[in-house]
């Protein structure tokens, strides 16, 4: 239970400090090749906090691709798996592959 009610917290405290941290950042302009998509609160209010479900990473991957993106970088760490459903990360990952142009970024331990 103790360890449970800690790891919460400290989750928690992590979503707000990530939180802070893109409220301070505020927005930058972009350049007109580039599409820049964050995260507002209306996408927060319709899917819900973060992690969201790997099927609308799927979903926009797909759609960027389609659109002609030539270059797709999630600023994103997918460090786990979405236990909730294994098929939307076999999903998202035919869409990485079939895009041909998606980046994610890693980090070495």
């Amino acid at each position: 239970m103790f360890v449970s009610v800690h790891t919460r917290t400290y989750q928690n405290l992590e979503f707000k400090a990530l939180d802070l941290r893109f409220v301070l950042q505020g927005s930058h302009p972009s350049n007109t090749p580039v599409l820049h998509i964050d995260i507002d609160d209306q996408s927060l209010s319709t899917i819900g906090r973060w992690p969201w479900p790997r099927r609308y990473h799927a979903m926009l991957t797909d759609i960027l691709s389609e659109c002609g993106a030539r270059m797709m970088l999630w600023d994103v760490l997918f460090t786990e798996e979405f236990k909730d459903n294994l098929q939307e990360d076999r999903d998202f990952s035919v869409a990485i592959k079939k895009s041909g142009c998606t980046y994610l970024p890693f980090y070495f331990v």
